[in-house]
């Protein structure tokens, strides 16, 4: 019981910001940067780079207003205190790319939370993203130059097909905000 008295405080706090926060309109602004923010609109194009594990991705950023985007005051575990990320590239098709989801604390810019830096992972494969290749590519039978087209097809369609970027942030109290944006993607090389 004494426990419970000593939280209360806490509790109580983070209650009340929740309740603030809720009076202010939430909003998440998608961007690009491996190191600081930068804006992206409807037709930009982002580049792919090949990443230190052999894969590749391209470089997206967070920033938002409005949320829940440090922990509550007081002990306890912040894990789930913090806001959960998540960035997808789609096509109508399916999944191309992704980022999360993933909770971290966002730092402190514009009266808000921002994150930079965020990997969009391409698991791009000719079974699974069958449209990305040629229509008469068979995997199961493609051998060296086969392969090396098909990739090079798949990177053309990405640079020149408007992919879909997708932002979404949750707060600790709930609150959902989305951000999408109509992308190209340049340099994709396949794997």
């Amino acid at each position: 019981m004494r426990a419970l008295l000593l939280l209360l405080p806490f509790a109580l706090a983070a209650c009340n910001e929740c309740s603030e926060l809720a009076e202010l309109a939430a909003t998440v602004e998608l961007g690009t940067g491996e190191t600081s923010f930068g804006s992206v609109t409807d037709g930009d194009t982002l580049t792919a780079e090949w990443g230190t594990q052999g894969g590749m991705h391209v470089w997206t950023a967070v920033r938002t207003t409005g949320l829940a985007t440090s922990p509550p005051p007081g002990p306890g575990g912040l894990g789930d205190a913090h806001p959960e990320v998540e960035v997808a590239l789609t096509r109508p098709e399916g999944s191309v790319a992704s980022f999360g989801p993933s909770r971290f604390q966002l730092r402190s810019a514009n009266g808000g939370g921002e994150a930079v830096g965020l990997t969009v992972q391409f698991f791009v494969s000719a079974w699974d993203q069958p449209w990305l290749f040629p229509d008469d590519f068979d995997p199961d039978n493609a051998q060296g130059d086969d392969w090396d087209d098909a990739w090079a097809h798949a990177g053309e369609d990405l640079a020149t097909q408007e992919s879909t970027l997708t932002a979404r942030v949750t707060d600790r109290c709930g609150v959902e905000v989305e951000d999408t944006r109509s992308i190209l993607v340049a340099g994709f090389t396949g794997f």
